[in-house]
């Protein structure tokens, strides 16, 4: 258990740290070069011009890798079923309410839909940050369908 830990967390925060370059890199090389001409540090550049547009950008993705780290600890789960069956029937013979014991089916059913809720609540969190950014920056996004939508896409670009 300990190794799968370790093995998400170095995963995850590579995967995060990947992220956080992306979004930095992706800005225009004018933004840094503005915040230096105004005699600006490097690091008051950073935290006041350049993160703040960064961050905006990395939202999206930072959100679905934790969609992805939520699913990930459940495979870690399965990995170590026996536990998870162990607490699953500890809990379907607790006496709850004076006597009364929980269905088995009932329990295990409740653990998967809150599973589901969480990772759609994310994803709608997503999509909401996501909406709320093209908003703002009056940014326009064509859908883009099957693969003659792509390609057809990519010769508009050219």
């Amino acid at each position: 258990m300990l190794a799968a830990l370790l093995g998400l967390l170095l995963y995850n925060s590579a995967c995060l740290a990947e992220i956080m370059r992306a979004g930095i890199q992706s800005l225009e090389r004018g933004q840094r070069e503005a915040a230096l001409s105004l005699g600006m540090t490097y690091v008051q550049s950073m935290r006041f011009v350049v993160l703040p547009q960064g961050l905006r950008r990395m939202v999206p993705a930072t959100v679905s890798q934790l969609i992805t780290c939520n699913k990930d600890t459940t495979l870690v789960s399965i990995i170590a079923i026996q536990e998870v069956m162990r607490h699953g029937r500890i809990v379907t013979t607790f006496n709850f309410f004076g006597g009364v014991e929980a269905p088995v089916l009932q329990v295990f059913l409740f653990i998967g839909l809150l599973f589901i809720v969480v990772n759609l609540a994310l994803s709608r969190l997503s999509r909401r940050l996501e909406v709320r950014e093209r908003r703002r920056s009056g940014t326009t996004v064509r859908h883009v369908g099957g693969l003659e939508d792509q390609v057809a896409a990519v010769a508009d670009v050219r």
